[in-house]
């Protein structure tokens, strides 16, 4: 007979460090290590485990493989005002979006509106995510991406068609932000 395992709470912060110290330890650097550890971190708090610390092992591995570049330096190549587009040197998908995101917002404070473009970057993550950062600086937001071929076509019998998810956000009185995300196909599920 097997011993039962008691469940146990474990406080987000030391989730987040562990995966930190995960993430460096596969070799990399600081910032992204930090940025990406706390986007896991906010993924498993809103019960999106399978983008939070369950990713963990499969992006430390992608850092060791050479397929993420570590450090990177994303950066505004051009723009027009409310419009940028961004290159993600290759860097972490999750933290290249955070800063997309970021810039979005700044752009949209001057503005009215932010869009950025990014290319040259990795695994997006939870969108949800980036719909919340625009929510919790007061801003309606959306986030959007590609995908490799996953899911065949209505009546096709081969994967040509991405995931793309959308995600939306935004911001509530209550400071409980209202974001919702899904991927573009009817074959995976859909989340809120």
């Amino acid at each position: 007979m097997r011993a039962r395992v008691p469940n146990r709470v474990v406080a987000a912060v030391h989730i987040e460090d562990a995966d930190r110290a995960a993430f460096e330890a596969a070799g990399t650097d600081e910032d992204q290590a930090a940025r990406v550890a706390a986007i896991l971190v906010w993924c498993d708090l809103i019960g999106r485990q399978t983008h939070g610390t369950w990713r963990l092992a499969i992006l430390c591995k992608r850092v060791e493989l050479g397929l993420v570049s570590c450090p990177c330096r994303p950066k505004i190549e051009s723009g027009a005002p409310g419009v940028l587009s961004m290159d993600g040197d290759n860097g972490f998908g999750l933290m290249v979006s955070e800063l997309a995101m970021n810039h979005a917002i700044d752009a949209a404070r001057q503005v009215g509106i932010g869009v950025v473009g990014v290319r040259n970057s990795n695994f997006f993550g939870a969108g949800a995510f980036y719909g919340n950062q625009a929510a919790t600086a007061g801003m309606i937001g959306i986030a959007t991406s590609n995908s490799v071929p996953q899911v065949a076509a209505i009546g096709g019998r081969r994967q040509v068609l991405g995931t793309n998810p959308f995600a939306f956000g935004a911001p509530r009185r209550n400071g409980r932000h209202w974001t919702w995300r899904r991927p573009d196909s009817p074959a995976l599920p859909l989340a809120g």
